[in-house]
């Protein structure tokens, strides 16, 4: 991913999904899906999160399912994560 013409950090993964901008486009965010040995964790401008068994879709929309990776108005990014039987809503502040 290349972000205001930097080169950021590659991941080996399965799936790169939801970039998602903060409203004022200052900040980034993304989810990493099966990296390592098959762990999920969120991308907040260049700094990895928490990893997890899974992060979870939040909504559905013509039968595909969105990613749960939101920007709130409180300048935090919100997901929904799995670890093992236990369901997480992650609210993480911005950098």
């Amino acid at each position: 991913m290349i972000v205001d013409g930097q080169e950021e950090r590659q991941y080996n993964a399965n799936a790169l999904i939801n970039l998602t901008f903060s409203r004022d486009s200052r900040h980034f965010a993304f989810e990493v899906h099966g990296a390592g040995i098959g762990k999920s964790f969120v991308v907040v401008d260049d700094r990895e999160g928490k990893h997890y068994d899974e992060l979870l879709a939040g909504e559905q929309r013509r039968g595909m399912a969105k990613g749960s990776l939101r920007f709130t108005a409180e300048n935090s990014v919100t997901y929904l994560a799995r670890k093992g039987r236990k369901f997480y809503r992650v609210t993480k502040p911005l950098p």
